[in-house]
């Protein structure tokens, strides 16, 4: 996913393209496909590994969203993060890992600093598409 972020980006500069905002049937749309794949993940890797928490995979799937959103530089891909990344902490801290709890924290508070940074650039922007 790196990969292709770094190279969707390049293409997108040579586009002008800027971040964008997705409507709210698009975002709805993504939340639901989200909880079906996760509903279904869990069902599937149930049968295999009965010790997987429905939450681990919900963290799994939306986490591949999240990228994708940013791949895409849709705006609200960084809220994703900051609740993934809170999720994440709870996980861990119940499993008793404080390093990975700890570093959690520090990359939802990342989250919410790269949200604020999109969402000033996607206002300073003279393109009122890009407005939320």
């Amino acid at each position: 996913m790196g990969f292709y972020g770094w190279w969707y980006w390049k293409q997108a500069e040579k586009k002008h393209i800027h971040i964008v905002n997705w409507s709210p049937t698009k975002q709805v749309s993504v939340l639901s496909s989200g909880i079906l794949a996760s509903a279904i993940g869990y069902f599937i890797v149930l049968k295999i590994h009965s010790d997987i928490s429905l939450l681990d995979i919900s963290l799994t799937i939306f986490s591949f969203i999240a990228t994708f959103k940013e791949t895409r530089k849709v705006l609200s891909g960084w809220l994703y993060w900051v609740i993934l990344n809170l999720l994440s902490a709870i996980l861990y801290l119940n499993n008793g890992l404080m390093g990975y709890f700890i570093l959690s924290l520090v990359y939802s508070v990342l989250s919410v600093y790269g949200f604020m940074a999109w969402r000033k650039k996607c206002l300073d922007t003279k393109d009122e598409s890009n407005r939320i």
